[in-house]
């Protein structure tokens, strides 16, 4: 799933456990994540684009701060 605000980069999430934000244009990887214990299934910035949660399967969601 990619979750992807204009000037923000996109995230990738899956079944890896890890969350990715991605450049939208170049593809470079900007951020990489791990904290939850099940795979990822979605991500959402907030509406400041400071932060942004992702939930997983193992039922928790984190709070993360853009790099």
């Amino acid at each position: 799933q990619l979750a992807c605000p204009l000037d923000l980069g996109c995230h990738s999430v899956g079944e890896d456990f890890w969350v990715r934000v991605i450049d939208f244009n170049t593809g470079k990887e900007l951020d990489c994540q791990k904290g939850h214990h099940g795979p990822v299934h979605s991500v959402r910035w907030a509406p400041d684009g400071s932060r942004y949660a992702s939930g997983s399967e193992d039922g928790t969601v984190r709070i993360w701060a853009k790099a």
